[in-house]
């Protein structure tokens, strides 16, 4: 059974939120859109268990991206992106995998299926 918890965090003039999506029995987890507030969201990986085994970010904006190296580095995990997104934005960090829309791929267990919805950063 999969679980899903967001994490309200606090940016500069902002309040925002990512997502952890793990499995209840073998604790794998995935990070989606860390922005804000590191350490929260540290102690809720460690608090809930999780062994992270990537980050998902649905785009670049800072505040959905800006801590995706830093969690990179320390679980030593993928990251990933569109890669239109990240070509147009420039993004780049350590342990990047760029994915291109409707091309469905695995993050430990969990199948995902990015799509494309246009007119929020592109």
């Amino acid at each position: 059974m999969h679980n899903v918890i967001p994490i309200r965090t606090i940016g500069p003039n902002i309040i925002n939120y990512c997502y952890l999506v793990f499995d209840t029995k073998t604790k794998n987890g995935i990070l989606v859109d860390p922005g804000w507030e590191f350490h929260l969201i540290d102690a809720r990986i460690k608090e809930l268990g999780i062994h992270l085994q990537g980050i998902l970010l649905t785009h670049h904006h800072r505040d959905h991206s800006r801590l995706a190296e830093e969690f990179a580095l320390k679980y030593d995990c993928p990251v990933y992106i569109n890669e239109a997104e990240a070509n147009y934005y420039g993004f780049t960090c350590v342990n990047l995998s760029l994915i291109r829309t409707e091309w469905s791929f695995y993050i430990a267990e969990f199948k995902v299926l990015p799509f494309f919805t246009a007119g929020h950063t592109f």
